[in-house]
């Protein structure tokens, strides 16, 4: 075999039916092969080295959308894949591989180790494979990595969906971390009776059953879940897992009521796990208007539950600009704030008319 990694191409064997993996780029270039079509049914892809990926985003590697499935072998040959970082789009599945169907073959992961990963993806998420119909997981660790399931469920491990056919034997999951709004699991999600589960083991996996928030975009979208679809998330646990930069948002305070607006309220948890938002702007002051569409202004309007709670979060560089009750964590709260801190913050209640201004404003709360 010549050693390609110094040029263009990945270094391959058609002989032997094999490609030879040194590099991150090396790795990149096999999954855009993969994405782009080649299925690699038949041939065996061999890491060479530990390969570290820090520094790069990358998507997972086959799907099931447009038929660009792995079919091949992915031999780790007992190598480390260091600082993984994988977002995923695809709702059919996300992990190094995201989802595989046995029509075009069956995939194969063996004698290979992901340390250090963060894997996220809407829905079927696994560190291996996200959905696989008809595979081999085998021989294979995930350590000190976590997990996400942004979207509707499932999140584990190894194989987030083993639908049908799939074999996941000796296998290890160490010091990881699970989120799914359902169906989060250490090793498997959903495994079908057909599925072969045998000698796995989870060793310190922290199982959490959230709403994850990862990016500006979901912290958004959780707002408009509230405000628009009336979800109160009650009884329910919505987690940061990044620090959040809401520069260039205007915000609107999650939870609304009095004024002219319709009446949304949040009753959950809503867990900063210790991360920061920073740079919120909240401005829903209206000239003319004494109440305005947002009575309560805050990163959080109206929080109106007794089991309702907000913790460990800090938000840094705040500006709430309010017409009654405003405050940087909310405007009005019933329910508890637990472990929260405010830093470089601006909070300011005014009438339409400047009169009676100052209804009630905090730094932490408005009005409790």
């Amino acid at each position: 075999t010549v050693n390609a990694v110094q040029g263009n191409a990945l270094c391959t064997n058609p002989v032997e039916n094999t490609v030879e993996l040194y590099t991150a780029r090396d790795l990149l270039m096999f999954a855009e092969e993969v994405n782009s079509g080649t299925n690699y049914k038949d041939w065996t892809i061999v890491m060479m080295n530990d390969i570290d990926m820090a520094g790069v985003t990358m998507a997972p590697i086959g799907t099931l959308a447009g038929g660009c499935d792995f079919a091949g072998t992915f031999d780790g040959s007992g190598k480390t894949l260091k600082n993984l970082t994988i977002v995923g789009t695809d709702v059919n599945g996300t992990g190094l591989f995201g989802s595989n169907d046995e029509h075009n073959g069956q995939i194969v992961v063996k004698n290979l180790t992901i340390d250090g990963a963060n894997i996220s993806g809407p829905k079927n998420v696994g560190a291996f494979i996200g959905m696989s119909y008809a595979g081999t997981v085998e021989n294979c660790c995930v350590k000190n990595s976590t997990i996400i399931a942004t979207g509707e469920k499932r999140a584990s491990t190894l194989v987030a969906n083993a639908v049908s056919k799939v074999s996941i034997t000796n296998c290890q999951a160490i010091d990881c971390t699970v989120v799914a709004r359902e169906n989060a699991a250490d090793l498997f999600a959903n495994i079908r009776e057909d599925s072969t589960n045998k000698n796995n083991t989870a060793t310190r996996v922290n199982v959490i059953t959230a709403t994850a928030i990862t990016t500006a975009e979901d912290l958004v979208a959780f707002a408009k879940d509230v405000n628009e679809n009336g979800n109160s998330y009650a009884g329910k646990t919505v987690m940061l897992m990044n620090d959040i930069d809401l520069n260039n948002v205007a915000w609107t305070p999650i939870g609304q009521a009095g004024g002219y607006s319709a009446k949304t309220y949040f009753q959950g948890t809503f867990d900063g796990n210790g991360k920061t938002i920073s740079n919120l702007n909240v401005s829903v002051w209206e000239a003319g208007s004494n109440e305005g569409k947002n009575y309560a202004s805050g990163l959080f309007g109206f929080i109106d539950a007794a089991s309702a709670t907000i913790k460990n979060l800090t938000v840094d560089n705040a500006k709430v600009v309010g017409h009654h009750w405003a405050g940087v964590i909310a405007g009005y709260l019933t329910g508890d704030i637990d472990n929260c801190h405010v830093i470089n913050a601006n909070v300011t209640c005014k009438h339409a008319n400047d009169e009676a201004c100052g209804d009630k404003a905090g730094v932490i709360v408005g009005y409790v």
